[in-house]
């Protein structure tokens, strides 16, 4: 049988679209389906009296990271979030089910959360740390509250001064050994902590560990070494770094200051000197012992002159 050419065009088009129909419908039923798994649900709760804020964090093993997430907190409120926070509004036992979908497959998972004062009992607890790194008189210190299910707090440094802040600051000027106590305070509920921190007197000792000096580039290419005076004292010359191509350029010291004294008023200078130039010091900056002294004896301190020249020197104290 002879077809027109329109009829051979309808019939070619026909049967292009039914050979993109059938390996449509082939792909589609050999795609393999998705691989999830709720492997644990984990909740905190931030406070102990209502509202409730809760945070939720799933443990999913999944084959992909494109997963829907569907969570119903118990309370008519629901998530599409992956790490969601609730707020319940009055204590009670809560049923959270999660659902985590990739492709068509569905893993679902049931928790109950019990929220009231027994369950969430005050839990206090805080980390200290001095602001200059060191403890010597006179010792600035940091405290940081990690307290669980607290709304108040009390603290007593044990030098007589006392606190009502979530995360305080305290002064010890003399040295020795304090007990440190922080009560938290939830409904009337207080529970009580107590560590132990050893502030010591002013050190005997003055270690400079390292230098680090910044430059501006139009000094690279050069060659540098430091020297450190205590006073009128030649302390200690660095070896030459050569051809310092980038910056910042470092020594490590670790040189005791003989004729140090905590109350001294003698300067402590750092000199930063060209190799072929001993003439002049390509860059100076200082500091002295009772400065030292007055900021609590830092581990660290820093110079930024503003027009590229930078330092830094750590030191250790005995």
């Amino acid at each position: 049988m002879k077809h027109s050419p329109s009829t051979s065009s309808n019939f070619r088009a026909v049967l292009l679209l039914g050979a993109v129909l059938a390996s449509a419908i082939f792909t589609n039923c050999n795609r393999p389906k998705g691989q999830v798994a709720i492997l644990n649900i984990y909740d905190t709760v931030e406070n102990c009296s209502p509202p409730y804020i809760v945070s939720f964090h799933p443990e999913v093993q999944a084959a992909r990271d494109q997963l829907i997430y569907r969570w119903d907190f118990g309370d008519g409120n629901i998530s599409n979030a992956a790490f969601p926070v609730n707020i319940y509004q009055e204590p009670g036992v809560y049923e959270i089910t999660l659902e985590v979908t990739e492709r068509e497959v569905t893993a679902i998972q049931t928790i109950v959360l019990n929220i009231n004062s027994e369950s969430l009992p005050v839990l206090p607890d805080f980390e200290l740390a001095s602001v200059t790194g060191s403890y010597f008189v006179p010792c600035p210190v940091n405290f940081f509250n990690t307290s669980q299910h607290a709304t108040h707090y009390f603290w007593d440094f044990g030098n007589g001064n006392l606190s009502s802040r979530e995360n305080p600051f305290n002064l010890y000027e003399y040295p020795g050994r304090y007990q440190v106590t922080l009560g938290a305070i939830c409904d009337g509920d207080t529970s009580y902590i107590t560590k132990l921190l050893d502030i010591y007197p002013p050190p005997d000792d003055l270690n400079i560990l390292t230098v680090t000096v910044w430059m501006p580039d139009s000094y690279k290419g050069g060659s540098y070494l430091a020297t450190i005076y205590y006073g009128p004292f030649l302390e200690f010359t660095t070896p030459v770094a050569s051809n310092v191509q980038s910056f910042p350029v470092g020594w490590n010291i670790y040189e005791n200051m003989f004729f140090y004294d905590p109350g001294d008023t003698d300067i402590l200078q750092f000199a930063i000197w060209d190799e072929g130039n001993r003439q002049t010091p390509v860059y100076v900056f200082s500091t002295r012992a009772d400065i030292l002294a007055s900021q609590g004896y830092p581990l660290l301190v820093g110079w930024n002159e503003g027009n590229g020249f930078a330092a830094e020197v750590t030191f250790g104290y005995d």
